[in-house]
């Protein structure tokens, strides 16, 4: 198993293609607001990001009030058609809290970029997803996973 601390100044994932990581614990500080902003996978430039998180957990060390442990830029400007992100989480462990109505301002990913997401349903198991994921695309059912597609 791999630990890795999550700076708070330093969170993007920047314009990795095919990467792929197994087995780590990504470890996430709230500021002093006890906001979290998570990782950031990020594509520049019209060079796409594509990454697979498998087996993965996202903690945060302490408590935190408000923020996500996924998070996108803005959706691109026209002329970065292909700033793109595929994203897919399989056997990942989130926080069981995220994404409840009791905690309506925590959540496991808000997504912006124009991408491809997938999430395993049993790593979101009880979760209300309108919560959890905050996405401008309602997520297509394939079955075992759920899919967001962002245009």
């Amino acid at each position: 198993m791999k630990t890795l601390a999550v700076a708070t100044e330093n969170r993007r994932l920047i314009r990795l293609r095919d990467f792929h990581f197994g087995n780590c614990t990504w470890v996430l500080k709230p500021d002093v607001t006890n906001h979290v902003n998570g990782i950031v996978p990020t594509p520049a430039y019209n060079l796409p990001f594509s990454a697979t998180f498998d087996n993965n957990s996202f903690v945060v060390d302490g408590s935190f009030e408000s923020g996500q442990i996924i998070t996108t830029g803005q959706h691109s400007p026209p002329q970065f058609h292909d700033n793109m992100i595929t994203a897919r989480f399989t056997n990942c462990k989130f926080q069981p809290w995220l994404g409840t109505t009791a905690n309506s301002h925590a959540h496991v990913a808000v997504l912006a970029e124009r991408g491809d997401y997938t999430f395993d349903k049993a790593d979101l198991q009880g979760l209300n997803l309108k919560q959890a994921i905050i996405a401008p695309q309602a997520p297509h059912d394939l079955g075992v996973s759920i899919e967001y597609l962002i245009p």
